[in-house]
């Protein structure tokens, strides 16, 4: 199997690319998300006043 002609030119990986910005983001909102959860679930125990 051959390599199209143009799948060698797209190497940028720097943060200016859109597939990673799109992850980054997507790691942050599932980071934010599991922080809301688990202060939640202290608040709801009686662990944080």
């Amino acid at each position: 199997m051959t390599e199209p002609p143009d799948a060698a030119k797209w190497t940028d990986s720097t943060p200016s690319d859109p597939g990673i910005t799109v992850v980054q983001v997507f790691a942050y909102l599932v980071e934010a998300l599991l922080g809301l959860a688990l202060v939640t679930a202290w608040w709801r125990c009686g662990l944080v006043s």
